[in-house]
């Protein structure tokens, strides 16, 4: 029962330099076990030394607790003593928490619920009455130790290395795009909630997931999240590292580590099926490309590869990432399409207040992007292309499909206005031809053999003509043969073409105004658009006031 001493690591420290990190890592994933409490306290003190500002009360704070004396924020060299006083103690109060007559499992040799709840007991038990749900620098074990905050990511990690302490080997990470829990049992079969938060929400603490997640929710990705193997947690610990000294300075020392682990973990496949990590990898390969390595766009595509095999397209973001690198390159009609991509995938489900995050990510696009591109001199062409507009209209019209049935509205005023100010741009030529364009629409082809893995939301039409050319061009990656070899056992993503339609009751109700009008009467559709909410099958009108205090 347990794992290594710090004893077994006195040969690794100090950590002099970032390939001293990636060794320790290497070495660590050659065990069918790397131990997360050690690469979670190595990976956390770095980063308390990257990117903790000397000119900041909260960052002074966090030096005091982490016994910083240095004045160059220069984390290396990285002694044994400030890891291994924190990994004992955290052992300490782990054992003294835990009773040693208490079983922690089955008779099967399975954890059981009552051991997650303990354990999580464990870990929210000395937690600040502070909690701090986007606070940077606090996911991992060591800001634990040190500050005694976590954020949602670290409270689950930290119960899978408090139980991979103490041998129960079952428990793992299950992550989706904003949350995390905890999987256990054969096969992990059984989940458990860890990081909820607020007034009487502990009761939900070591309950199963299934009680509190309704169909179509965002937050827990209808049952395709990314169900992490030991490995794989290590690579979230890496996925999780935040450059971030303030909102403008990224500490390029910390990112460079975070982008060497990350491809460590991409060399031994153990991203393979994580779209957050390829993503993550995908931004930092576009700010500072790695010689002789795959470029971010290789790398943002195997990202959405890897949702479309492993999670029937049921992850937003791995479109988002792409779709934000070909926006920053200028490909405007490559972005939108992405975008749009995006909006499919997240009109599966239905709009509420925890899905706050991919809120932002649409709210970005339809606030800040959309309007530059058809103002930029480049996006003039694209003013006149009739797919573009019908691109834009379908991304919004899945929007509102995402919100129809919510309880809680996505379109208000300032959407409407912002997504108006758009299709304004475009002459009535080119909207009226919309109704009879084709769109592309995202499903997989598997050598030759159409897979069973489609989007609830492709038409049977679009499904026959699956047989279209393939979107993902493996020249991107002619130069890197080790990426291609392994790609050769992906399915192809591919592009089916589909009949132009809108879905959602809000549009529908003002399609004629958006592509057969002369002209767009901009006030009657704006009032149109936000007089109400949402809508359902029984379209329900929301007051001003409802509208408002939702969000």
């Amino acid at each position: 029962m347990g794992h290594e001493t710090m004893e077994c690591y006195r040969h690794v420290f100090p950590l002099k330099c970032r390939d001293d990190v990636c060794r320790l890592f290497a070495s660590e994933l050659e065990k069918s076990e790397p131990n997360l409490l050690l690469l979670s306290l190595v990976v956390g003190a770095i980063e308390a030394g990257y990117c903790s500002s000397t000119t900041t009360h909260a960052c002074k704070k966090f030096k005091v607790a982490c016994n910083w004396d240095r004045v160059d924020d220069d984390p290396f060299p990285l002694e044994m003593s400030l890891v291994e006083i924190q990994y004992n103690r955290f052992l300490a109060e782990l054992h003294n928490f835990v009773l040693p007559s208490r079983p922690l499992q089955n008779h099967e040799g399975y954890t059981m619920r009552s051991t997650i709840k303990m354990i999580a007991d464990f870990v929210w038990k000395p937690l600040s009455n502070s909690f701090y749900k986007d606070k940077p620098h606090i996911q991992s074990i060591y800001s634990f130790m040190t500050l005694r905050l976590l954020d949602c990511f670290g409270l689950a990690l930290t119960v899978v290395a408090a139980c991979q302490q103490l041998g129960l080997y079952d428990v793992h990470l299950a992550l989706s795009e904003d949350h995390a829990w905890i999987v256990f049992d054969q096969n992990g079969r059984e989940t458990a909630e860890i990081a909820w938060i607020g007034k009487g929400n502990d009761k939900k603490r070591g309950q199963p997931i299934e009680k509190d997640a309704p169909d179509y929710n965002w937050l827990y990705l209808n049952g395709h999240p990314v169900i992490c193997t030991r490995h794989m947690e290590a690579a979230a610990i890496a996925t999780s590292m935040n450059p971030g000294i303030n909102s403008k300075t990224d500490s390029e020392h910390h990112g460079q580590l975070q982008q060497a682990l990350l491809w460590l973990f991409f060399d031994k496949q153990h991203i393979d099926r994580y779209p957050m990590a390829q993503g993550t990898l995908g931004d930092l390969e576009e700010i500072d490309a790695t010689l002789g390595r795959p470029s971010a766009e290789v790398v943002f595509r195997l990202g959405i590869e890897a949702s479309c095999l492993y999670y029937s397209n049921a992850h937003v973001y791995p479109h988002t990432f792409l779709g934000g690198y070909l926006f920053r390159q200028g490909r405007f009609k490559e972005a939108m399409q992405c975008w749009m991509d995006a909006a499919f995938v997240v009109s599966s489900y239905r709009y509420n207040k925890e899905d706050s995050e991919v809120y932002k990510e649409f709210y970005e696009i339809v606030h800040d992007f959309l309007p530059h591109i058809v103002k930029s001199p480049s996006g003039k062409e694209l003013r006149t292309d009739t797919e573009f507009y019908a691109m834009i209209l379908t991304f919004f019209d899945r929007i509102c499909v995402w919100e129809m049935e919510s309880q809680t509205p996505v379109v208000h005023s300032d959407w409407a206005k912002s997504i108006l100010s758009v299709l304004t741009k475009f002459p009535s030529t080119v909207r009226q031809k919309a109704p009879d364009t084709q769109i592309n629409v995202i499903c997989i082809k598997s050598h030759g053999t159409a897979s069973n893995v489609l989007p609830p939301w492709i038409s049977l039409a679009a499904q026959k003509a699956i047989d279209c050319a393939c979107h993902m061009s493996r020249v991107l990656c002619a130069n890197h043969g080790h990426v291609c070899a392994r790609r050769a056992a992906l399915p192809e993503l591919q592009y089916a073409k589909q009949q132009f339609e809108i879905r959602s009751k809000k549009l529908l109700g003002v399609s004629d105004m958006l592509t057969v009008a002369e002209k767009l009467n901009v006030a009657a559709l704006q009032l149109q658009l936000t007089a109400l909410s949402q809508t359902t099958d029984i379209t329900v009108a929301r007051s001003r006031k409802r509208r408002q205090n939702c969000l």
